[in-house]
């Protein structure tokens, strides 16, 4: 059937919400049916959940409520969470491209959170990790996803099996970013070739610029496009506190 008026053109309504704020989106889709079934998935596309953390130690909740995220969770290409979170690993992200999971104003032991939901969104490309203890297992089971292109990291320490998992994780990647992320000097990346990796930005202690560590991954990466140790671009989320 062919569209009776502009806002039934994709590309116009992709247009028209380029122009939009967040509550701009919210309130359009309440304006009547028709709306709503064109600007939900916009609603819904990028979410941030979790708690933010007060100057005094308490913390309040941001983010919908667990029940309007089970409902269009499969809407959701862009997710981030914050501090103390809770429920969201209970779900199956379909088309999730993007998740950021900050914990740094909230100190935790291994926090399942972050396998489940990775094991949950076969989609997921892009992912960062500031603050987090994973789970023993999860870096290697993250160097199984079908899917993981760029990863981005920071205020991490991994030992040596989590290190063995990061490097297998590196052979299918893109572009890696880390920042103050310490690694066991018993595992380094040696007889490994990166062939995808493109950009690697690196900002810690154990890959100072001349480092062993440093080397290796030079050497080891034959298509590296741009390199540089301090992040640039986009820089790790630490606002919501």
């Amino acid at each position: 059937m062919a569209p009776t008026g502009p806002l039934e053109i994709q590309e116009i309504v992709d247009l028209v919400v380029s122009y939009l704020k967040r509550n701009d989106i919210k309130t359009c889709v309440h304006v009547s049916k028709s709306w709503r079934r064109m600007f939900l998935p916009y609603r819904w596309r990028i979410v941030t959940a979790g708690s933010n953390v007060e100057t005094y130690g308490g913390t309040s909740p941001i983010g919908p409520k667990q029940d309007a995220i089970s409902n269009h969770r499969h809407l959701i290409r862009d997710l981030s969470l914050f501090n103390k979170v809770r429920g969201y690993d209970e779900y199956h992200y379909p088309n999730l491209r993007r998740l950021v999971i900050d914990m740094s104003r909230h100190a935790s032991k291994s926090n399942p959170l972050l396998m489940n939901i990775t094991t949950m969104a076969p989609m997921l490309a892009d992912l960062t990790l500031v603050g987090v203890t994973a789970p023993s297992t999860f870096w290697e089971t993250l160097s199984t996803h079908p899917s993981i292109r760029h990863l981005d990291l920071a205020y991490l320490s991994l030992d040596v099996d989590d290190a063995s998992g990061l490097w297998r994780t590196c052979i299918k990647l893109e572009s890696l970013q880390m920042a103050n992320v310490g690694i066991d000097d018993r595992c380094r990346p040696e007889n490994v070739v990166f062939a995808q990796l493109r950009q690697l930005r690196l900002h810690s202690p154990d890959f100072l610029e001349g480092s062993s560590y440093h080397m290796n991954l030079m050497l080891q990466s034959p298509m590296l496009e741009s390199r540089n140790r301090r992040p640039q671009g986009r820089q790790w989320t630490r606002s919501c506190r």
